[in-house]
């Protein structure tokens, strides 16, 4: 812990003023944008009906199932945790 902090203390963390060859905080925030600008992609109105559409099939297929799922209570739970092996590396 005490070298992590000696490593990454936020005083240590400068912002940088090149990324993928671009220089200056408004080159550098384009370029960031660019990059991750698919990340998130807000849904319209048509998508909106075709993944409710889709999840009401895998739902309605999952209720239909005729197979059992075995119940897992938190003993259970604790005991199949407690038997698991440490790995000391």
């Amino acid at each position: 812990m005490k070298s992590w902090r000696k490593r990454f203390h936020m005083k240590n963390l400068k912002p940088t003023c090149t990324l993928n060859g671009k220089h200056g905080e408004d080159n550098v925030r384009e370029e960031f944008t660019q990059h991750y600008k698919n990340v998130y992609t807000p849904n319209n109105t048509s998508l909106e009906a075709v993944y409710k559409n889709q999840v009401d099939i895998i739902l309605d297929s999952s209720n239909s199932s005729s197979e059992t799922i075995p119940f897992i209570d938190l003993d259970c739970f604790v005991s199949c945790v407690k038997q698991l092996k440490r790995n000391n590396k």
